[in-house]
């Protein structure tokens, strides 16, 4: 079961990524809302797999995925951050690419 929640976490993750991607290059406001709408709900379906996670395995290594929900927590606010501007100002180019390599490392996270 953990082996599945870990894949289905890590394909929502490489998802975020694209519809993160794709939000920020959207050329109208409506289908740049509807890639924020996508995204965030793959985000929430990561962090509640990685809060299963976290009780699953609470004796285990609580400290590791303690560090992956904190980073997680962090992501999202900047990602909400990032859709913020794109919503008043059609974005900002530095906060795009920290975004992205803020998802690339949980990516990374959820497989080590």
């Amino acid at each position: 079961m953990l082996i599945r929640l870990t894949i289905i976490s890590l394909i929502a993750t490489i998802l975020c990524i694209l519809t993160s991607l794709a939000a920020t290059h959207a050329k109208t406001e409506k289908k740049a809302t509807n890639w924020i709408v996508t995204s965030r709900l793959l985000i929430f379906l990561v962090l509640a797999i990685n809060i299963v996670m976290l009780l699953w395995h609470i004796t285990d290594q609580p400290l590791w995925l303690l560090i992956k929900s904190i980073y997680l927590i962090f992501t999202i606010c900047l990602m909400e951050i990032v859709f913020r501007r794109i919503r008043e100002t059609f974005g900002s180019p530095n906060l795009n690419i920290t975004l992205v390599l803020m998802l690339i490392i949980y990516g990374v996270m959820i497989v080590i």
